[in-house]
């Protein structure tokens, strides 16, 4: 728990040494690069004991890196990730190192992150806290699944930006690390789709019915998933991290109800003839859209903690929904006192979630 609380300490003075004297996007860039070397050497320096993932990618590596060239092709494509493997496989003729590996993925990831972070939200150091309250304990686990969600924050970019081919390409790329990743692909139908009261009700009751047949929509999705091969297995309700996902959705759809509506009275005009709408109205319905099917999956979390990954596609947008959401429904001055509060009930769940998990951090070299 302490490694955990020290790595948000150091994120908190990182970005008031920072941005302190002046937030411009210089600094901000400065401060997303500086945090993902921190998060990097976090993630990257944890023991191989923490967590069953961890063992198993520590293995996964001495088998995949023991394949000689002329096989490699041949079992590449029997696993489940072959572009994983191969990345892998190359990765070791120059650093032989599991651990080495943990660092490369981490850094890979968090480059990503800060990346995504820069293109879409407007308070950086927020993104970056709640992403580690919310998700930080299960990110982890999945080095196959940090590597494909890298690709589809990219894939979400030109979704936004209506360009089809590079969005399949980063999604096929995405695929070839996990399968899961393809369960992405109606991202690209939701961003123009406009948000209805209608929608919220509907939503609402699907996850009422995926609820109670939980097990048989598990047993669903890993027809087109990687996760055939995981049982379903009854757990404990994840009840922090379902009352995050449901209510950022909640506000994210009164926000977005809000913003049309007011979209459509605020009208910019182009020349005399052009009429455009509020420019934030196709982001807010896709980030809306998004954490819709974030939550038709978040029944299915309590009988397969994997399932959480699949959530963790959809659900990223809560990084910047939150932050959005509190600057929209109230002045600066309660947004600001509104934000720290919710940065303490952040950090007060995680710390709570580490101390009744099995994910004890600890460094490599203790």
């Amino acid at each position: 728990m302490l490694a955990y609380l020290i790595c948000i300490i150091l994120l908190v003075v990182l970005y008031d040494i920072i941005c302190n004297y002046k937030i411009d996007k210089r600094n901000i860039d400065v401060f997303l690069f500086v945090a993902a070397i921190l998060m990097t050497f976090f993630y990257g320096s944890r023991h191989f004991s923490v967590g069953t993932d961890t063992i198993a990618y520590f293995r996964i590596f001495d088998e995949d890196t023991s394949v000689p060239f002329d096989s490699l092709w041949t079992y590449m494509w029997n696993q489940k990730s072959p572009l994983y493997v191969l990345t892998e496989w190359l990765f070791s003729k120059f650093i032989p190192s599991a651990q080495a590996w943990l660092y490369f993925i981490s850094a890979f990831f968090f480059y990503g992150l800060s990346r995504f972070i820069k293109k879409n939200s407007k308070t950086p150091f927020l993104s970056y806290l709640i992403f580690f309250c919310i998700f930080g304990l299960f990110q982890m686990t999945g080095l196959r699944q940090s590597v494909a969600m890298v690709f589809l924050m990219e894939a979400f970019s030109y979704a936004v930006n209506r360009k089809i081919f590079k969005f399949i390409t980063f999604i096929i790329i995405a695929y070839l690390f996990h399968k899961s990743a393809l369960i992405f692909l109606p991202v690209y139908f939701l961003v123009e789709k406009k948000i209805r009261v209608v929608d919220f009700f509907v939503v609402f009751f699907a996850v009422f019915c995926i609820y109670h047949s939980r097990t048989e929509s598990f047993e669903y999705i890993k027809s087109f998933t990687s996760y055939y091969y995981y049982e379903a297995t009854q757990l404990e309700e994840p009840i922090n991290y379902s009352i995050m996902i449901y209510a950022s959705t909640f506000f994210s759809f009164i926000v977005s109800i809000m913003q049309n509506k007011l979209a459509k009275k605020e009208i910019l005009r182009i020349d005399k003839d052009i009429i455009v709408g509020n420019r934030n109205k196709l982001s807010n319905n896709i980030n809306t859209n998004m954490m819709y099917i974030a939550c038709l999956f978040m029944p299915m979390v309590a009988i397969n903690g994997s399932v959480r990954r699949i959530v963790m596609y959809f659900a990223l947008p809560i990084i910047f929904i939150l932050p959005e959401t509190i600057d929209f429904l109230f002045k600066q001055k309660k947004a600001f006192f509104v934000k720290i509060c919710l940065s303490l009930f952040l950090v007060f769940l995680l710390l709570r979630g580490v101390s009744n998990s099995n994910y004890s951090y600890c460094l490599f070299f203790m």
